[in-house]
This record gives structure tokens, C-alpha cells and sequence, in this order.
């Protein structure tokens, strides 16, 4: 799909050249500026950090690399405290087979996913049912007991922060939604393995 986009604008871009130097081969007018500008807008959105077009604005890519800045600090576990947590591997499948078809709900299937693997990982710990049931209890739990870093809460809460936003109608495309879904399974194998 990626190299589709790039034959289109790279052919668009071509023939808007050749219409300036031969002006009788292909007539340049402000319906195939237009015509060149939407057909663009697939190829350029992943490079922006910031785009605003009436009703819609692109920030996610900065949320992205301000999550990746903080993942890099969080170390790798090196062995879990006997009797902690028990690890189960972080199952991002249901996510990452929903990418192609609809990429909004790939973020709530992550989103899910997350709440899931969390609540299992405080099965094991002795705390309150009501710590137990909503996610920032247990989040909060396992920032209180140090099971997960401050640097670690703070990624979660912000991959937690772009699903949200993306579901209630940001607009985020594609090759984001699938960072965000690849900084998720980073985040969990830095926490959990």
C-alpha cells in the first residue's frame, strides 16, 4: 500500500512538472492542484508531527516519540521478584489482525488487551477487590508496590491516553496506530519479561 501512494505522488508531482515546462501537453489548473493535494495527503500524514484541516488535527506522532523517549529510559526487567507477578506473554494478535481492516478499533482491541493483561497480572496480588476492577486502581497498585517503573506508568498511561482519544474520534492513521500498538507490546515485554 506504501508504494502505491508513493507511485501516485511521485506520477502526480511528475506530471504537474511536466505541465509547467510543456503547458500544451497537460494543462495545470486549480481542480488538478486540488486533485494532486488529496491524493498526497495519504503519503505526507505519517511525516508531520502536527496538521490541522478543518474538523480534524494530527498530534499523535509526537505523543509516539515522546512514549518511545520514555520506554528507552525504562530497562528491561531482568528477573521478576519470586512471587510478584506472574508472566503470561502479552497477546497483541487480535490487535494487529485488526490493523488492516479498521485501525480505530485495533486501538480499542489493544486498549482491551492492556486492561486485560493488567487485571490478570494483579490476580496474584493481595489486594482489595476494588483495587481490582477499574484500570487506574491498578495501575496505581503497581506503581505503589514498584512492580512497574515511574518511566513504565507514565508510557502506559499515554498509549492508554492515544487509544482513548483515537476511539473517541481523533484522527490518527494507520502506520500510528500501528506504532502505538508496537510501543504496547515494547512497554509490556520491558514490565513483564
Amino acid at each position: 500500500m506504501k508504494f502505491y501512494r508513493w507511485i501516485v505522488f511521485i506520477l502526480g508531482a511528475g506530471l504537474i512538472i511536466v505541465g509547467g515546462f510543456f503547458p500544451n501537453v497537460f494543462k495545470i489548473n486549480a481542480f488538478t492542484i486540488l486533485i494532486f493535494f488529496i491524493l498526497a495527503i495519504p503519503t505526507v500524514t505519517p511525516y508531520l508531527k502536527e496538521a490541522i484541516f478543518p474538523g480534524a488535527k494530527f498530534v499523535f506522532k509526537d505523543e509516539i516519540v515522546k512514549t518511545k523517549e520514555l520506554m528507552q529510559k525504562s530497562p528491561v526487567k531482568e528477573k521478576m521478584q519470586e512471587g510478584v507477578l506472574h508472566y503470561e506473554p502479552f497477546n497483541l494478535i487480535s490487535a494487529r489482525e485488526q490493523i488492516e481492516s479498521d485501525h480505530i478499533l485495533a486501538l480499542a482491541v489493544l486498549r482491551i488487551e492492556i486492561e486485560k493483561k493488567l487485571k490478570k497480572e494483579v490476580e496474584f496480588l493481595d489486594i482489595s477487590e476494588k483495587e481490582r476492577k477499574r484500570l487506574p486502581q491498578i495501575i496505581n497498585v503497581l506503581q505503589r508496590r514498584e512492580i512497574i517503573l515511574p518511566e513504565q506508568i507514565s508510557a502506559l498511561k499515554k498509549i492508554l491516553n492515544m487509544c482513548n482519544k483515537a476511539v473517541h474520534g481523533e484522527v490518527i492513521s494507520k502506520s500510528e496506530a500501528n506504532q502505538i500498538i508496537d510501543l504496547a507490546d515494547e512497554l509490556f515485554y520491558r514490565i513483564f519479561s
